[in-house]
């Protein structure tokens, strides 16, 4: 990551501001950072204009920002009263930020990564999440093909259970932040995945020095729950 020119978005500005500062111990200078959500009118527009304005290009855009919801059930009377909340981010954005980037991402032959699940795979009892990665997956092929012929690769990483925040947006907040969960007594490994084990995976996928030949294609980091 040395040398990267680096832009952090986020919906809370503390975590943006405690991932920038990460980011400048690593690399020993403070990345952009803007914070709002990316479901408003005009944001992700925005985004991408000061990107520019600020860097002079885009390079790789990865696609991070999605979550869960609470009654994401066929049997939740509250389910479609989540669908616009749930899909606005997870799909929605990943097919507006694409479309805002492409011609910068000519410009650069660069790249895009969008971060799915294993649900957009497995059916987790979540109709709405479920559906919104599966389609997320189609998309990261889609736009792999359509966007090739302008330099630009489309690939996407799947994680499984994960130490992150996402138990949040359901009402659990410690849902996945311990060593082992519910999820991964299903993996092979039997443990909970560490953050910077997806990231690994986005920098590999992000570098045309590692996967300048690898577009389309989903990429599970899963500790091995897609092969029970």
């Amino acid at each position: 990551m040395c040398g990267a020119k680096v832009v952090i978005c986020g919906f809370e500005a503390d975590e943006v501001e405690q991932v920038a500062q990460q980011i400048k111990g690593i690399t020993g200078e403070m990345p952009f950072t803007l914070t709002g959500n990316l479901t408003e009118n005009g944001f992700a527009e925005k985004l991408v204009k000061n990107t520019v304005e600020h860097y002079g290009r885009i390079d790789v855009l990865v696609n991070n920002a999605g979550r869960a919801c609470t009654g994401d059930s066929f049997l939740d009377k509250e389910l479609m009263n989540q669908y616009s909340t749930l899909m606005d981010l997870n799909l929605k954005t990943v097919i507006k930020m694409i479309h805002l980037c492409v011609p910068h991402l000519e410009a650069t032959k660069g790249n895009i990564v969008n971060v799915s699940s294993i649900a957009g795979f497995a059916p987790l009892r979540m109709p709405l999440y479920s559906a919104s990665k599966a389609a997320v997956n189609m998309i990261t092929k889609v736009a792999a093909v359509e966007l090739g012929e302008k330099g630009i690769r489309c690939n996407s990483v799947n994680p499984g259970p994960i130490k992150t925040n996402i138990g949040r947006s359901v009402g659990v907040p410690k849902l996945l932040l311990s060593e082992t969960s519910e999820l991964s007594n299903h993996t092979i490994m039997q443990r909970n995945g560490e953050p910077d084990e997806v990231a690994n995976l986005v920098l590999f996928l992000a570098s045309n020095e590692t996967s300048s030949y690898i577009t389309g294609v989903n990429n599970l980091v899963d500790g091995g729950y897609m092969c029970l």
